[in-house]
């Protein structure tokens, strides 16, 4: 998918009063990244995530996803966050 259009779209809407430098440097951010690859003379595409990306992400997702109902089921129980805490750095020194 070509993005170009939609940054100089925005670069050219003088109601939105965005400077062009500020929309060069958005690309270049965009690239450094690796979020975006710039074709001269094509346009700017997005790219896609590398397989190692896409796991980290969902492993970042399931990970939190986890913690989210590991601390609604001790909040519905009446735990707060200190006793948590000092119970998983228990935990964490026993190596369990």
């Amino acid at each position: 998918m070509c993005i170009v259009n939609v940054f100089d779209s925005l670069a050219r809407s003088p109601h939105l009063r965005i400077n062009a430098n500020t929309v060069a440097k958005v690309y270049m951010e965009l690239e450094r990244a690796g979020l975006v690859e710039t074709r001269r003379g094509v346009g700017t595409f997005i790219q896609a995530l590398p397989s190692h990306a896409t796991r980290r992400i969902d492993r970042e997702r399931q990970l939190r996803a986890l913690v989210d109902r590991f601390l609604s089921d001790a909040a519905a129980q009446g735990f707060v966050a200190d006793e948590l805490l000092a119970q998983i750095m228990e935990r964490l020194k026993k190596g369990e």
